[in-house]
């Protein structure tokens, strides 16, 4: 399992929201001294969300993640506002190395499956949800737009219908956990490897080194995940890449 470095981008700036919120904004900078820095520490990978895009469509901060992409040596995965066949594509020709689709997934399945088959290894699925109760059973269900919405498909139910397509790895968030450093949903992301043989990518709660040696060490028949991504905790200083590396390797 391999740390992903996360850099949110609004309005031009590095950011973190809490649970998804835009009322609740941490700003914690320039995004490319950020990304320098996190290559520094040891990242072999990044991941950058555009959360204007995510939120409107509009892909304003592209200069920032071309010139992030172009200069860190590094590959660079991109999510948010990735709508159309149109804009996955432009990002993979701007240089970017996977291309994260979530609610192009949800609202048109047969696109996402056609990137899927034309860009195996640079297509990844992003599966971001929400648990409701409902008559005491938890259902997961996927949020769409930069989370401002709900797809209205539950998130197994989802996966099952893409399963068969070969993305290159699905992103799994749990929303309520997002930005919020009270650990991962280690139970979902179990019952996820028990139910997809994709490379699964875990998201969202991750606060504390042991955190990473905990989902490092989930193991269902062999499938175990192969990527965490870490945002507030490396931002903050909870703790460095390195350290997070390290944590991984275990």
């Amino acid at each position: 399992m391999y740390p992903l470095p996360a850099i949110d981008i609004r309005d031009g700036r590095c950011v973190r929201l809490l649970q998804g919120d835009f009322a609740q904004e941490t700003i914690y900078g320039d995004p490319f001294e950020q990304a320098i820095a996190f290559v520094d520490q040891g990242a072999s990978m990044l991941h950058i969300v555009d959360l204007d895009a995510a939120r409107s469509g509009d892909a304003t901060n592209d200069a920032i993640i071309r010139k992030i992409a172009d200069r860190v040596g590094v590959p660079v995965q991109v999510g948010g506002g990735v709508r159309d066949r149109e804009r996955a594509l432009d990002l993979l020709s701007g240089g970017i190395a996977r291309v994260v689709i979530g609610t192009l997934a949800v609202e048109q399945s047969g696109i996402a499956l056609d990137l899927a088959e034309e860009f195996p290894d640079q297509i990844v699925l992003g599966l971001d949800h929400r648990t409701e109760i409902i008559n005491e059973v938890a259902y997961r269900y996927v949020a769409v737009r930069g989370w401002e919405r709900s797809g209205g498909v539950e998130l197994f139910a989802l996966l099952q219908t893409l399963e068969d397509a070969p993305f290159a790895g699905v992103v799994v968030t749990d929303i309520s956990r997002d930005g919020t450093l009270l650990g991962p949903d280690l139970e979902g992301y179990r019952d996820i490897l028990n139910r997809t043989h994709l490379p699964v990518i875990a998201s969202g709660g991750v606060g504390t080194v042991d955190d990473l040696v905990q989902l490092a060490q989930l193991d269902v028949g062999g499938h175990s995940l192969v990527g965490a991504i870490i945002g507030r905790a490396l931002l903050s200083g909870a703790f460095t890449v390195a350290e997070a590396v390290v944590a991984c390797e275990q």
